[in-house]
């Protein structure tokens, strides 16, 4: 019988017993099949998984007694929309606005009460849990690009983890910011996933998250188009599957916009939406010679640019730069030697389009997508280029962005800025945590009730923090939770004594009229109407919308 003509397929393995060397010969009804590769595959993925939830939590965590886990009066609006999800409310955008998507942040938040009570951590911990679930979605992302290249995966995801870019912005609750980001994160997961010939069902579902992108927060939607529509026209697709695809992704788009139109005629405004004004910006010299500068802050953690107080971490950002330009500058040279438009070339277009958000507002949260898609295109670059040396130029690269990364978290303990309050006193970084207790627990031995906050978002912070207890308002025309105006006006009528102003002390230390907390919070209990009618409390009231 000859051993061929039977159809065997021999697979030579090399094995040892007992130091000898044997060739094994399968037959074919016995050959190896692929299961092996698949649990290979399996057990990476779950590697990287807990490789990604352990280094978050790990990184993030160390910063639990710091400002950085001190939530600010935005956030704290997140938590009162988590209450109103427990007492049986749907809020679908974030409280005074038509925009911002923030339904998904506040059902999580609300889950945060019921373990965390209402606390920092209550807001904290899940937005910390949605931005680690959106970097697993990059890893995996990144592990197919990469085919399965476990160091330069990890060296990669290790690079946004430890970026101070997003160390602050990891677990803060804004209104729609890690929503978009999580939706981004999927989508691109998705696509990559099921690169080559998607099926029609998945265009639907990217319809879909196309419209929460864009409610939620559109600075992720200029980087993401330029890689859907990639991926889209690479498919091996006849004219009626791109057809059924581009309808599939209408037909996905339609249904969330429609809800959400209707959502948006019954929402309150107390804060219209930021109009871009892309002409004036991009043919603005001025302007545009501030987004290096801009780039610089984003990428080095700053929350807003109008305070000192937030460290900078220039050196991270300008090394990152400048890989990206290098990264940049290569692609452009490829392309023109090969006139081919490879992956990583649409991440460039991806990572130039996501600088958009400069034309809205010069702040460097509106840079936030940048540092993911040019991550996106240095891992593209990487998978498509066969050359060893430039291979290791991007390993040592990696690493050194890692190494300052580490060293920059470090920096980011001083990170004190909490929307317009005074942080640092007598150069000294102040608790804020610590404060906002001494401040509820003063109020609560004096029986007051009511309170009138000189500075807005004091009274959500209040608000949230006593679970409603405590009943504050602030600036009127921009109160988002105008229920309150009412009560507390009609309070100080029937109940003054349990009324009291309090503010942030910008200049009062200098004075030495007021008693203060920790010589940043003023305190004015029983005040008299005089001082009422000093502060605003009795400025005209905007109507209800």
């Amino acid at each position: 019988m000859d051993f061929w003509d039977k159809s065997v397929i021999c697979y030579f393995n090399l094995k040892i017993i007992n130091r000898k060397y044997y060739y094994v010969c399968l037959p074919a009804d016995k050959q190896v099949s692929d299961k092996p590769s698949t649990m290979i595959t399996k057990n990476l993925t779950v590697k990287i998984i807990l490789f990604v939830a352990i280094l978050s939590l790990i990184t993030r965590l160390a910063f639990i007694n710091t400002n950085i886990f001190f939530f600010d009066g935005d956030e704290a609006i997140l938590g009162l929309m988590g209450i109103d999800i427990l007492n049986g409310k749907l809020p679908v955008y974030f409280y005074g606005q038509n925009y911002g998507l923030s339904i998904l942040e506040a059902g999580l938040i609300s889950i945060g009460i019921i373990f965390f009570k209402t606390s920092m951590l209550a807001i904290k911990i899940p937005m910390l849990i949605l931005w680690t679930t959106s970097v697993i979605f990059i890893a995996l992302s990144f592990n197919k690009i990469l085919k399965e290249k476990n160091l330069t995966i990890l060296l990669v995801i290790a690079v946004l983890i430890f970026s101070p870019t997003w160390l602050v912005w990891s677990m803060k609750a804004r209104g729609g910011y890690l929503t978009s980001f999580f939706f981004t994160s999927l989508t691109l997961f998705l696509l990559v996933k099921n690169s080559g010939k998607i099926k029609p069902w998945l265009w639907l579902i990217t319809g879909a998250f196309l419209v929460i992108i864009y409610e939620a927060q559109p600075l992720w939607l200029p980087g993401i188009l330029p890689v859907i529509l990639y991926f889209f026209f690479t498919s091996k697709y006849t004219i009626t599957d791109y057809l059924k695809s581009a309808g599939m992704t209408v037909l996905g788009a339609a249904a969330p916009y429609l809800f959400f139109h209707e959502a948006k005629t019954t929402a309150y405004v107390a804060w219209n939406t930021p109009q871009p004004n892309v002409m004036a910006r991009l043919f603005d010299i001025n302007i545009i010679k501030k987004l290096p500068d801009l780039l610089v802050e984003s990428l080095g953690g700053n929350y807003f640019l109008s305070t000192v107080y937030e460290p900078g971490n220039y050196f991270y950002s300008k090394l990152f730069l400048l890989l990206f330009t290098a990264c940049a500058g290569f692609l452009i040279y490829r392309l023109y030697q090969t006139k081919k438009i490879e992956l990583s070339f649409i991440f460039l277009l991806s990572s130039l389009f996501s600088l958009s958000g400069f034309a809205v507002k010069s702040e460097p949260r509106y840079l936030l997508p940048f540092l993911g898609f040019a991550l996106f295109m240095m891992v593209a670059i990487f998978s498509e280029n066969e050359n060893e040396k430039i291979k290791k130029i991007f390993i040592i690269s990696f690493s050194a962005l890692i190494l300052t990364g580490v060293f920059c978290m470090s920096n980011l303990r001083n990170f004190s800025f909490v929307n317009m309050s005074l942080t640092k006193v007598d150069k000294v970084i102040v608790n804020d945590t610590k404060v906002m207790e001494k401040l509820i627990q003063l109020l609560k031995r004096e029986n007051v009730k009511y309170v009138y906050t000189t500075n807005e978002f004091l009274q959500y912070q209040l608000n949230y923090m006593t679970r409603n207890e405590l009943i504050a308002v602030g600036r009127k025309d921009r109160c988002r939770t105008p229920e309150n105006i009412p009560l507390i006006m009609d309070a100080y009528e029937k109940h003054s004594e349990q009324f009291a102003i309090i503010g942030y002390n910008f200049n009062y230390q200098f004075t030495g009229k007021m008693p203060l907390i920790d010589k940043k919070i003023f305190y004015i209990i029983r005040p008299d109407k005089a001082t009422l009618q000093q502060v605003g409390f009795f400025s005209e009231v905007k109507p209800v919308q």
